[in-house]
């Protein structure tokens, strides 16, 4: 009998989950971001959620969900030695409210689907993702992107980075909550062993080396830079985030300061 999967990391850290959120202000077959139509629904939503100006956080914040499956298939193949399904297919995406702020995520309509990964099999491995990129992520990606009028390279100029923040959090936990070796394994297919073409771009998006800041938020700690613009500023009152690596330095010191001194404040 083989063991039932844990998705409580997943859960927690991208809201993908076989239960999902049982009150979404909006859900949609993720077989819909092909669409037109509904992606321009489901588009229309998160920028009304998240107050944004034009498409481009939209558009950033609908690729990065997409992200999210492919991180999440990779902690499930690091805890449980399986690839679990999350195909578009097998996926409802779900926009929700909770404490005040808006999350996109997906329910895994059947979350025990699963392909065994054969031992030690690069090339099995290899296999599963160009197949997973090539007939899910890609063109999801290249439909949101078409929908919102943006460049494809919005979205995905972001995923080396955030592979390398999701890395760094999990880090952090000491193996309490995944075993880094084994995680850093799964990944180095993603970052070192797939070629470009397998996501219709010039260079792999996966393959990122992190530059590290001091976190102003935690003395001692460290935040790594994005590796593109997440899109953030461009809602009501937004601005740059902290590691947005189109910040300079002037501004960065600028914003440290003022972190510094509401901490003292606090």
């Amino acid at each position: 009998m083989e063991e039932e999967l844990d998705y409580s990391l997943t859960d927690s850290l991208f809201r993908i989950s076989a239960n999902g959120h049982k009150e979404p202000v909006f859900e949609m077959p993720a077989a819909h971001w092909l669409l037109t139509e509904q992606a321009q629904k489901a588009l229309a939503v998160i920028g009304e959620m998240t107050r944004s100006i034009g498409l481009d956080l939209p558009a950033s914040l609908a690729g990065l969900s997409l992200f999210n499956l492919c991180t999440a298939k990779l902690i499930i193949l690091a805890r449980h030695d399986c690839f679990v399904d999350l195909s578009l297919p097998n996926l409802i995406f779900q926009v929700h409210v909770h404490n005040g702020h808006s999350y996109a995520g997906y329910r895994i309509v059947a979350p025990e689907r699963r392909e065994s990964r054969e031992a030690n099999n690069e090339q099995f491995a290899k296999s599963h993702w160009t197949e997973f990129f090539r007939e899910h992520i890609n063109p999801a990606i290249e439909s949101i992107a078409r929908t919102a009028v943006v460049d494809a390279g919005l979205i995905w100029n972001q995923f080396g980075g955030q592979l390398a923040n999701i890395r760094e959090y999990l880090r952090r936990q000491q193996d309490y909550i995944i075993a880094m070796d084994e995680f850093d394994r799964c990944a180095a297919v993603l970052t070192e062993r797939l070629s470009a073409d397998v996501f219709g771009r010039k260079k792999n998006p996966f393959a990122y080396r992190p530059r590290v800041i001091d976190n102003p938020w935690q003395p001692g700690g460290r935040m790594i830079i994005r590796s593109s613009c997440c899109m953030f500023d461009r809602r009501v009152d937004g601005q740059k985030c902290y590691n947005c690596p189109r910040l300079s330095r002037d501004e960065r010191e600028s914003r440290r300061k003022v972190i510094a001194d509401q901490t003292v404040v606090r």
